[in-house]
Order: structure tokens, then C-alpha cells, then sequence
């Protein structure tokens, strides 16, 4: 819940005054956050009174003002896309047609400002096949409950988690029916038939399930279609028509055909039959098509190639392939998957989001399907966790223990080792004296005998000859360091081959997103480094999802378009420029050599997490000469 939101919930449940050391310390904010808080509140309407005795609300006349005060709380009015989704949603859930004066009142604008909005509103549900019909200061939106539904989800999928979590709680209290009630009835049933679902596909089941029950309740339903029903002995199908019973006997909801149709076949998008404890290759092929395996083998095949990342494993094949299928069941069926964490996952690891879009361009140029940024975000979660998974097998660094087993058993040494560092610290080598010592191979020495210190030429760590958790965080902080250094000397060592001066600029200004990557990708070209179709190739990229990033910076690029060597094309803006989601003042366009990738892949991940720090931002902004920026170089 927004914290404001709950600065209102504390004072309107108090029936005394609340001082401002108590709200701090309920809201875990400062004293002079819950003041900019309620100066913020006040700004609409003084509504909050305060005294030497503390913090209190003015008394509320009527419940209508206290939900007119609430929905101001929960929505950023200064925002104009957050006052279209309110006033579209206003007009589409209301019984009846929507007062238009009233809305206005109740958002504090001018009934001029909410006409403006009607005319964006309209477009916007022109999409989903719906109209606006509005007179006598009324409005009303029409078309099928179906593409209504839809466009409630839309409206939902706009929102932040915590607005959609409150949204979710309100419908369920206006229809008398508790949210967790229904949340537990889901995740039981589902376990009950072994339908394995996922946090997000839990959600995404119960606020299909709350939004039916609210047009079911006001007495929309969805009109009968001529489309098969589903087997009545399949677990979807029981599963749904549990549920179903559940409610319809204790709040007496009743659904149609169609509407339990629609139930089931959301069920089959969201879970899975499958055991993922289970995952033989003859057991997923029962449920999976061989078609769907092979096609995710080839992505597996394609994306090493291209990004000299390996996906090659059992589990990823085996869970994307079933992902696949329910991502194309869902497309032909017109459902939506939403992940309240699309754009944080686009901003933290754009690497694998990169992947991911990769994987998506080929998912629609296979199959026509054409999938969303919150189907891609799941993409990414596969990809990610199959290269956290690779990465804990694979980056593992050589030690060599140097120990006296007078003190301390050997054996348990290396229990202890292999506890708290699997797949991270190998060690190689056991030996009880420091004396003709072989390094070869060795990453690191871990000198445990606790004799005179010596220096060696690897970096080592003295712990004591007992091993106790002062000694574990000393091997820890040895670790990092080296893994901080591998990534450090990968950066300075491509640097000087990625930026160049001739390709680099201040000051360049284009209309838009598209004309920046046409000049700088012409730019490539006349240079012979990059080919004639290289400039289309990455507007293909782009048009999948911006590469812009919060920390002001655009990294336009070409999945499959080869350049001659690695390279980037720098342009420096001190004003910035709208692109994608985000202003940006720095665009880097890269290129990217297919026998070179190896390198790249290093680097790329480097120059992004280094990017994240804002104060190396402000001072590339602020650059004068390709010199200047060169001193990047002296952050990392």
C-alpha cells in the first residue's frame, strides 16, 4: 500500500490524535517525511488537522467523501496517464451510466479537463473493440463483456502492484467476498488436482476470478459461444468446477458455460500437469509436443552462438518448452499474462531481457505470436535462472589449503569448505607446510597452518587453524574482491577497442528515437563497419521494446546484424531527449562482431552495472571532449 495511502488508513482509524513520532515509527519514515506527507495531502484539501497533541483527520461528513479522499490517495493525479486508467475505470465498472460532474468533483479537476481526457479515453478503448457513449454529462463504454473484461486486466496491468493489490481488495469488499477466501480456495484446489502453479499465475487466476465475480454480481455475464467445452475428467476442468461450486453455494454467484469454459482455459495457460521433480524426457513429452522441444533446442543452439551464452540444460529445455506452449495457448485463446516486475527486471538485467527479446522475435516469426513486455519478463526469469544456475557451476576458483592437522582435523576443514562454498571455492591442493609451495593453477592460497605469514605471488587469506564465522567472512571478502577484480581488468582491457574518438560526439540532437539510431547507425556504415542492413536491423530491435534505462542512458543495438569488430558509437547531450520510457542524455550505439562475442558478452555486463552508479552519470553528462570520457575509465 502506498505509504500515504496508509498515513490516511492510521489517522481515519484513530480516535484520538496521533502524534507525529508515532506515524514515523508506524510508517518507518522520518519525522519530516510524514510532515512532507500530509503537506502533500493538504495541497488538494486540508483535511488534516494538527496540534501540540499530534496529527488528526477533519471529521468526514459522509462515507462518499472518505472514498473521494482515498481514491485521491491512490492515484497520482499529476500524472495524466494515471487519471485517464481512473476515469476509464470509473466509467467501465459503474452499474449505470457514469456521472461525469461527479468524477470531475471527485478528482479535483475541471469538467473541460475531463472532457479532454474522453477524447484520449476513446482511442484507447478503440483497441479493445469498445466505444464511449456520453450525454447529458453522462458517459458509458460499450461493446462485449468479453472485450470489457479485457479492458479492465488493462487497467489493471497499468497499475503498480501495491494500487493493484488495493484495487483487488476493494471489488472483493463491495462483492462481500473476502480476497485471501478466494485466494486459498485457488492455490488449494490447484494443489488438490496437482496443478502446479506459480506466484504470478495465482495471481493472475484470482484477479480473473475477482473481476468475473464482480460483473457476475452487477449481472454481466458473458454470452454463450458455440466453442468446445472442455473434457469434464480433466484436472482443469475439475479444479474449475470446484471453485465454482465453492462459490456458487456459499455467495450464491452462478456461472454460465462460457464462463466456466473461460476458468478452465485459463487454468490450462497458467499451470502445468507436469512434476518438476519428475522431469524424465519421455514423462515431459506426454504433455509437451516434440515440436515445442526441438524448436526451444534450437533457440538453445542460436543463443550461444549469437551471445556465447550457454543455456544447454535439461530443466531450462524441459520448463521453456512447457512455457512455450502455454505462451501460444494463451495468444490463440486472447488471455494476458502480467509480471508487476516487467520494467524492473528490463532495468536490472538487460542482458538476459535482451535474450529474452531475442527469444520472443523468434517465437512470433515461428508462430505469428506476437507477445507483450510482460510475456517477454517471464522469458527473462527462465533464461536468468538457468544462468544463475550455470554460473554457480562453472565460476568456480582454485584454492590451495595450507593446514596443520595438529590443530584441526583435515577432514572437517573441507566439510566446512564444501558447506559454505559448493560451487564457488574448489580446493585442489592440501598441504601442511608453507615451504615448496606450487602455485600453478592456484587462484588463491588459504593459509590455515598458523605459522609466520609469508607472502606468495596469488593473493591468500590467513584464518585461523579452528575455522570460525570471523574466518568464513575473511574468505568471503577474498572472493569478491577477486571476482571484482576479474570483472575490473575485463573492462579496462576491451575499452580502448570499444570507444574510439572518431566515434564519438557532443551536443547532436534528433527529433526522435528512430532518427537518432538512422544517423548514428549511417554513421557505422559509411565507416565500412557495420552493413548496409545493420540500420533496419536494430529499428527491428528497438520497435520490440526501447533500450533506453532510468539512469538517462539508450543502448540501441542489432541482435542478429554483425559488424566488423566490436565498437560503439557515442553521442553526449547535455539536454535530453524523450526515448522509449525514459529522457536520456547518453545514447551508446553498440556493434557487435559475431567472433568477438565472447569479449563482448563480458563487457557489456560490466559497462551496465557501472552505468547503474548516478554519479558516474552526471559527470559523462557534463563532459566536454571524447578525452574527458575517456576518464570513465578511472571508476572502475
Amino acid at each position: 500500500m502506498d505509504k500515504k495511502k496508509k498515513l490516511f488508513a492510521l489517522l481515519s482509524s484513530a480516535n484520538h490524535p496521533v502524534t507525529g513520532k508515532e506515524l514515523s515509527s508506524r510508517l518507518n519514515v522520518s519525522d519530516r517525511t510524514i510532515r512532507n506527507y500530509i503537506r502533500e495531502i493538504n495541497e488538494e484539501k486540508l483535511i488534516i488537522q494538527s496540534s501540540s497533541n499530534g496529527y488528526w483527520l477533519t471529521v468526514l461528513d459522509s462515507p462518499c467523501n472518505k472514498r473521494k479522499i482515498e481514491s485521491s490517495l491512490v492515484y497520482d493525479f499529476s500524472s495524466q496517464n494515471e487519471r485517464l486508467l481512473y476515469i476509464a475505470e470509473r466509467i467501465i465498472t459503474s452499474s449505470e451510466e457514469a456521472d461525469l460532474y461527479d468524477i470531475a468533483d471527485d478528482i479535483y479537476i475541471s469538467y473541460s479537463t475531463i472532457e479532454k481526457d474522453l477524447i484520449q479515453i476513446r482511442g484507447i478503448i478503440k483497441d479493445f473493440h469498445l466505444t464511449l457513449l456520453r450525454g447529458n454529462g453522462k458517459a458509458t463504454i460499450q461493446g462485449s463483456e468479453e472485450s470489457k473484461r479485457s479492458f479492465i486486466r488493462y487497467l489493471l496491468s497499468q497499475q503498480d502492484s501495491a494500487t493493484v493489490q488495493n484495487t483487488l481488495h476493494a471489488i472483493c469488499k463491495d462483492i462481500h467476498i473476502p480476497f485471501d477466501t478466494l485466494k486459498d480456495l485457488i492455490t488449494y484446489q490447484t494443489r488438490q488436482q496437482k496443478l502446479y502453479a506459480s506466484d504470478y499465475a495465482i495471481k493472475n487466476i484470482l484477479t480473473h476470478v475477482i473481476i468475473t465475480l464482480s460483473r457476475l454480481q452487477n449481472k454481466y455475464s458473458l454470452q454463450l459461444q458455440s466453442s468446445p467445452s472442455a473434457k469434464e475428467k480433466e484436472p482443469e476442468s475439475i479444479c474449475a468446477a470446484n471453485i465454482i461450486k465453492e462459490i456458487e453455494t456459499n455467495y450464491n454467484i452462478m456461472f454460465n458455460t462460457e464462463e466456466k469454459n473461460q476458468l478452465i482455459f485459463l487454468l490450462m495457460s497458467k499451470t502445468t500437469r507436469l512434476d518438476h521433480n519428475n522431469q524424465t524426457r519421455k514423462y515431459t513429452q506426454d504433455f509437451i509436443s516434440l515440436e515445442y522441444i526441438e524448436f526451444t533446442k534450437q533457440l538453445v543452439e542460436n543463443i550461444n552462438y549469437i551471445y556465447y551464452i550457454d543455456l544447454n540444460d535439461s530443466d531450462f529445455i524441459n520448463f521453456f518448452s512447457l512455457h512455450l506452449k502455454n505462451v501460444l495457448f494463451r495468444w490463440n485463446n486472447n488471455t494476458f499474462n502480467t509480471n508487476p516486475f516487467s520494467d524492473q527486471i528490463f532495468i536490472q538485467n538487460p542482458l538476459i531481457y535482451d535474450i529474452a527479446v531475442y527469444i520472443a522475435n523468434e517465437i512470433r516469426n515461428r508462430y505469428h505470436c506476437k507477445l507483450n513486455k510482460d510475456e517477454i519478463t517471464f522469458i527473462s526469469l527462465h533464461i536468468g535462472a538457468v544462468i544463475e544456475k550455470k554460473a554457480e557451476e562453472s565460476h568456480t576458483y582454485k584454492a590451495l589449503l595450507i593446514m596443520n592437522e595438529y590443530y584441526y582435523p583435515v577432514s572437517n576443514y573441507l566439510y566446512q569448505f564444501q558447506k559454505e562454498f559448493q560451487n564457488k571455492i574448489d580446493i585442489v591442493s592440501i598441504m601442511q607446510s608453507i615451504h615448496s609451495i606450487d602455485i600453478e593453477g592456484i587462484d588463491f592460497i588459504i593459509d590455515a597452518s598458523g605459522e609466520p605469514n609469508r607472502s606468495y605471488a596469488v593473493p591468500m587469506v590467513f584464518i585461523s587453524p579452528l575455522f570460525d564465522r570471523k574466518d568464513l567472512n575473511k574468505v568471503y571478502d577474498l572472493l569478491n574482491k577477486l571476482i571484482d577484480q576479474q570483472h575490473t581488468n575485463t573492462m579496462k582491457h576491451q575499452f580502448h577497442s570499444f570507444f574510439s574518438k572518431d566515434m564519438f560526439e557532443l551536443e547532436h540532437y534528433e527529433p526522435d528515437a528512430n532518427a537518432m539510431i538512422r544517423y548514428i547507425s549511417e554513421k557505422l556504415i559509411d565507416a565500412g563497419i557495420a552493413p548496409a542492413s545493420f540500420t533496419q536491423s536494430v529499428l527491428e530491435r528497438e520497435e520490440i521494446t526501447s533500450t533506453s534505462f532510468d539512469n538517462k542512458v539508450a543502448i540501441p543495438h542489432s541482435i542478429l546484424c554483425s559488424t566488423s569488430r566490436n565498437c560503439s558509437y557515442v553521442i553526449v547531450n547535455k539536454t535530453p531527449m524523450k526515448w522509449g520510457y525514459f529522457e536520456v542524455n547518453i545514447i551508446i550505439m553498440i556493434g557487435i562482431n559475431h567472433n568477438q562475442r565472447r569479449f563482448f558478452k563480458e563487457l557489456y555486463s560490466n559497462l551496465l552495472e557501472k552505468l547503474q552508479d548516478m554519479t558516474i552519470i552526471q559527470e559523462l553528462i557534463k563532459v566536454k571532449s571524447y578525452d574527458a570520457f575517456g576518464n570513465v575509465k578511472n571508476y572502475v
